[in-house]
């Protein structure tokens, strides 16, 4: 016979490891894909974007190009400030 210890103990194992399961199946997303470049290679029609500590613009020919981070600087969500009329 099960003690009712016994029971909740396993009731939340069990508990713990579904919810352990679920939160690995959403794969985080890496550096790369929340990163300035990767922000505007998804983004072609934004022509200048920021963190609040470095800005990236187009050149004429599309290409992108981004000034450099502050050293104590905290990024934040990258925000698209210029885009195509």
């Amino acid at each position: 016979m099960m003690t009712r210890s016994f029971v909740a103990a396993l009731v939340f194992a069990l508990a713990t490891g579904v919810a352990s399961a679920a939160a690995q199946s959403e794969a985080p997303l890496t550096p790369a894909e929340v990163s300035l470049q990767a922000f505007g290679a998804k983004t072609p029609a934004c022509l200048e974007w920021n963190d609040s500590c470095a800005t990236c613009s187009r050149d004429a020919t599309g290409a992108a190009h981004c000034s450099t981070p502050g050293i104590a600087c905290q990024p934040h969500d990258i925000v698209c400030r210029v885009s195509k009329p």
